[in-house]
């Protein structure tokens, strides 16, 4: 729905520039101050010296109300002055009423507003950008505790100051809405606004006239309010190879009829988050495992290269074979290349690609792990385990720079993230077959992959919009031909069609926005004992994935004929966080070595000759027959031409001594 206010807002002039300061709800007008420095000034102060339509202000009207929100009583434009050096004292201000009496985090950098950074030609905003908001006072006194809260937005760029100073007769400030942060929550709430400040002359002593000329229109600002939900979709297989699925990100929500309407197709979609790849998610079902290996979550590994022989597990995932070696893409204290720690019942040494140092995901569960685990894990692994390596600058420092590992997927960003996404730019999610051939197929899958693999290695998905508008045809069919048409996860659909049938009462249309590709890897998990040297039988994985935190839209643009509308949306940021699901490939054991690979490959080529000369196997076996038979009877033949040859010698001799005698 598209929110609007329609406000015409005059001025009471006063002594000081403080006389910027406009209230939607009426007309306001301060008291001179002795001070030129509005940061320091107290909320209430403020506001006791202000008038309302030439009366004075009362607290009385801006009661409690547990069903209220929080809103814009105030946004003030301090000090503007077009000469630049008379520009120190210039600022913008916001007036909160918080009628619930929330307490917002004021140290926060999570509290923001969202106001317009461009326009076209005609005047119309066409980009929004977000600015911090610092917080100055809010109400102390016991009647109206936490009830009036004062910010400062923050210009570090002076990007606001710079578009302004082109116009300065005449300052334009749309605003769609603010983010505060309430105590002890995950995510900041955005609350609308929706207003158009438009300042125009300047206080006292900081135009050409003498006096104030300040003046103020207040007028509606279009906005979108979204209330944005997650989903996920994973192939099962990836042309990054063995253990990896290609991982689709979406969000869904719905947008009103008479918007589509009246502005067109949605073109593009503009929206910000902070990216970061987890480490190495370790499940089992084994609670001995599982209650013996949580003592070393968040514990280092002091030893280099080495097994802690005091933990008494080792984890390794991700198996392949290099010659007699197996090689392990992952392992947590377990077994190395050194001697002494052979499994002496299994003599084959054990290498790792990846040593992990450190432990810090570890769940007793069969199965997935779904996303709210996952999510209050997360939210509270800092305040539960050893935390080493620092917290991440976002939610107050309260999320550990442990559970991530240092990079995330090759041609992605790690932190902070802002795109704009078209929907003209179609892309593809391609299978293990799309990069790999029959003989890498055999050496990581098995023979077991040619007729058993429940797994498709060719199942590509070409030309994938990255905004999607669902229709009904699409809700048709079961649970799983839904989830393989939409790419969402087969266990979302059943809240995703309820959610789609609810918009469509409602007169909106539902959108898919698949903002992300990513590389999820997840495969079975070995468990060794080190005292006996034992595996552990258990149903064990491991897994990693990339998450998305204070995921929030900005603006969503139109298309109607050539024509783009930009709105501005009100929306509070989400954590994207997807559950976690077991293996679906074929585990390591059923790869094959380099040696077997060899004598697998010699037998299928001596089978494939065999059939291609099949036609001509009986005139081969005749031949190789007589040919046989030539070789079983030559001998026999070489010593009957032999006795011949000594026969013929010993007649010509007697008849050479016959004739002497004559």
């Amino acid at each position: 729905m598209i929110h609007k206010i329609k406000q015409r807002l005059a001025l009471i002039t006063a002594l000081l520039c403080l006389t910027g300061m406009i209230f939607p709800a009426g007309l306001y007008a301060v008291n001179a101050k002795t001070s030129l420095n509005f940061d320091e000034t107290d909320v209430m102060e403020d506001l006791e010296s202000a008038t309302v339509n030439g009366a004075a202000f009362n607290i009385h009207n801006y009661p409690y109300d547990e069903s209220g929100q929080a809103k814009i009583i105030n946004f003030v434009e301090y000090c503007y002055s077009y000469k630049t050096n008379m520009q120190s004292n210039y600022g913008l201000y916001l007036y909160i009423y918080n009628p619930q009496g929330l307490n917002f985090n004021t140290k926060t950098t999570s509290n923001k507003i969202q106001i317009a950074t461009g326009y076209n030609a005609e005047g119309t905003p066409n980009d929004y950008g977000k600015y911090s908001l610092q917080f100055l006072s809010m109400s102390t006194e016991p009647n109206y505790y936490r009830l009036f809260y004062k910010f400062k937005i923050i210009d570090t760029n002076k990007t606001i100051l710079e578009r302004v100073n082109k116009n300065s007769s005449q300052r334009r400030y749309d605003v769609s809405g603010f983010e505060l942060f309430p105590e002890g929550a995950t995510n900041a709430t955005e609350y609308s606004i929706g207003g158009t400040y438009t300042f125009t002359g300047y206080s006292d002593g900081y135009g050409a006239a003498d006096g104030t000329t300040l003046d103020c229109d207040v007028n509606e600002l279009e906005f979108i309010e979204l209330k944005v939900k997650n989903t996920f979709y994973r192939t099962g297989v990836s042309s990054v190879g063995e253990y990896h699925e290609n991982e689709l990100n979406s969000v869904y929500f719905g947008v009103d009829n008479s918007v589509i309407n009246n502005y067109g197709k949605l073109q593009k979609i503009k929206a910000e988050w902070y990216e970061y790849k987890t480490q190495p998610i370790a499940v089992t079902n084994s609670s001995t495992v599982y209650n013996a290996m949580k003592a070393y979550i968040g514990e280092k590994i002091t030893t280099s290269n080495l097994i802690s022989p005091s933990i008494p597990y080792g984890f390794m995932a991700y198996p392949r074979q290099q010659g007699t070696m197996t090689v392990y893409g992952w392992t947590y204290n377990g077994y190395f290349d050194n001697p002494d720690l052979i499994d002496p019942l299994e003599p084959t040494p054990y290498i790792s690609d990846s040593k992990s140092d450190n432990l810090v995901y570890l769940f007793n569960l069969t199965g997935d792990i779904e996303s709210e685990i996952l999510k209050e894990y997360i939210y509270t692994y800092y305040s539960k385990y050893t935390t080493y390596g620092g917290n991440l600058n976002i939610k107050e420092n309260t999320v550990s720079e442990d559970l991530f590992i240092d990079g995330v997927d090759a041609g992605r960003i790690r932190g902070y993230n802002l795109a704009e996404i078209d929907t003209d730019n179609h892309f593809d999610m391609l299978s293990y077959d799309s990069s790999h051939n029959w003989i890498d197929q055999l050496k990581e899958y098995g023979l077991s992959s040619f007729w058993g693999n429940d797994e498709n290695l060719s199942d590509d998905y070409y030309d994938i919009n990255p905004i999607y508008k669902v229709t009904d045809s699409d809700l048709s069919g079961t649970d799983s031909d839904i989830s393989a048409r939409l790419l969402i996860r087969e266990k979302d659909v059943s809240n995703f069609r309820t959610y789609y049938n609810q918009q469509k009462s409602i007169g909106k249309s539902t959108y898919l926005f698949r903002f992300a590709m990513t590389d999820y890897l997840s495969g079975e998990m070995t468990i060794r004992e080190h005292s006996t040297g034992h595996t552990v039988v258990a149903d064990s994985y491991v897994a990693q994935e990339t998450v998305f935190l204070d995921f929030d839209i900005i603006q969503l643009t139109f298309n109607k004929a050539g024509v783009y509308k930009v709105i501005p949306v009100v929306s509070s940021p989400i954590d994207i966080i997807n559950s976690v699901t077991s293996p679906l490939t074929p585990s390591g054991c059923n790869s094959i070595n380099s040696d077997s690979l060899k004598w697998i490959i010699l037998i299928i080529i001596i089978v494939a000759l065999l059939i291609l000369l099949f036609p001509v196997l009986p005139y081969l076996f005749k031949g190789i027959f007589h040919l046989l038979l030539l070789l079983l009877l030559l001998p026999f033949k070489i010593l009957k031409w032999i006795i011949k040859q000594l026969s013929k010698k010993s007649k010509k001799r007697k008849r050479s001594k016959r004739k002497k005698r004559r």
